[in-house]
């Protein structure tokens, strides 16, 4: 039986089984949304010994292509869960939660779309260093510096960024007096880290 369903004074939804799929489009779109931003983050750590060898080839070859695999994989990653993510928020779009349901508002804000973009142009900047270790070359020394200038000018960015999302999370997590919902503040990253956003049911 859903939660919903066990709070005393709420009306049954009509057709339990499209309440279900309403809620589980809406669930899905906030897991995967989270599991894009945790692998843009690993992303990021994985690019680490990337730049370091781009810039001073400091790495063996071997470890060198463990590196290009590593980072290789989480681009994998997010392009997987991106398109997860996208085919369920057609879903949730398409089906809207209603009043009878146990509602779950998705706290999404514009700040969280600017976080998202600088994530994705922190993991473009890495993309020609990436491929560049991978073929054995060196990356244009005219094109190193400003990519090297464009991620570390991101990396404050995101910093503070997630500061603004963990401070948030926790905020939004903290119980509420007079809260009558029955489902708790869920972290939008579900088991992982922050980055993700707060649900809330209500009335």
């Amino acid at each position: 039986m859903p939660e919903g369903d066990r709070c005393p004074g709420r009306p049954r939804a009509r057709d339990p089984k499209a309440r279900e799929e309403r809620l589980v489009a809406h669930l899905n779109l906030h897991r995967f949304r989270g599991l894009r931003l945790r692998s843009l983050r690993w992303l990021a750590a994985a690019s680490l010994p990337i730049w370091l060898h781009a810039h001073w080839r400091i790495l063996p070859d071997l470890l060198a292509w463990g590196t290009f695999l590593a980072e290789g994989f989480c681009l994998s990653l997010v392009a997987t869960y991106a398109v997860l993510e996208h085919m369920w928020a057609r879903r949730a779009a398409e089906s809207r939660l209603e009043p009878t349901d146990a509602v779950l508002h998705l706290a999404w804000s514009a700040m969280d779309e600017v976080r998202s973009g600088i994530w994705y142009a922190f993991a473009v900047a890495t993309l020609l260093p990436w491929a560049c270790v991978g073929l054995g070359r060196a990356v244009p020394a005219s094109l190193l510096s400003p990519l090297t200038l464009a991620a570390c000018t991101a990396t404050p960015l995101l910093a503070g960024a997630e500061v603004v999302a963990r401070r948030r999370a926790f905020r939004n997590a903290q119980p509420r007096a007079g809260d009558p919902g029955c489902l708790p503040w869920l972290d939008s990253a579900g088991p992982g880290p922050a980055g993700s956003v707060p649900w809330k049911h209500e009335r």
